[in-house]
């Protein structure tokens, strides 16, 4: 289980990472979390909203491979594209 901090958390999925539960996520635009998909070739909320789906008020993203990841207390609809890694980041 993976638990979100205060703001500006960097969650990054590989291939072969099985199955993650993330709490406490928070996808404001500038202060938000932010998943990093890449991966699994998924860098915009359009891509992302083909593979995960609603249940109650949480979200189960399938990958495929085994992979999935859960968020619990958000639904796939708040995700924008400001939420997602699209390129290299640099300190």
């Amino acid at each position: 289980m993976l638990v979100a901090g205060n703001q500006h958390n960097l969650f990054v999925f590989y291939k072969g990472d099985g199955q993650d539960t993330v709490m406490n996520f928070v996808a404001d635009a500038g202060t938000g979390d932010v998943p990093d998909l890449r991966e699994f070739g998924i860098t915009n909320a359009s891509q992302f909203q083909q593979v995960a789906t609603n249940k109650g008020s949480n979200f189960i993203a399938t990958l495929g491979g085994g992979d999935q990841i859960t968020m619990t207390g958000f639904h796939v609809e708040q995700f924008q594209n400001y939420n997602f890694v699209s390129s290299l980041l640099l300190a």
